[in-house]
This record gives C-alpha cells, structure tokens and sequence, in this order.
C-alpha cells in the first residue's frame, strides 16, 4: 500500500513523504533489503519539505549496513 501511495500523482506530498519514510523503514528492518531502503530514503531527502536531519540520519545507519554487510562478504580469489 505504501508503495502505491508513493507512486500516485495525485498524493498529497505529506502522505509521499511518509510512505517513503515507511518504505525505507520496511526494507530496512523487515525485508531486510538495504539498498531499497536506502534508495528509498535519497528520494525523501531529494524533498524540500522532509525532515532532513531525520533523513540523513537513516542514510548514515544505511550506509554503516552496507558498508558492514560488504566486509563480510569472502573474497574471491
């Protein structure tokens, strides 16, 4: 649902923002697909009207994941 919210034109920016924010949120902890999330949170931040600090600090946590999750992947030889 909020991915559809996300998608309509016609939505009021404050309801795109918080099923952007939502979205983030569901990939991060629950399906656990951080580089959604993280897209997810870029494009709330690309708005004027998100809470920016809030935005940027989930993007720091997100970036700390990824960067955490591509240390623990076996190098290749």
């Amino acid at each position: 649902a909020w991915q559809e919210l996300a998608s309509l034109p016609r939505c009021a920016a404050s309801l795109r923002r918080e099923a952007r924010e939502a979205l983030a949120i569901h990939h991060e902890h629950r399906s656990k697909n951080l580089d959604r999330a993280r897209q997810h949170a870029l494009d709330l931040l690309a708005d004027p009207e998100a809470n920016a600090d809030r935005v940027r600090y989930r993007l720091d946590r997100l970036e700390r994941k990824l960067s955490q999750r591509g240390a623990r992947l076996p190098m290749s030889d």
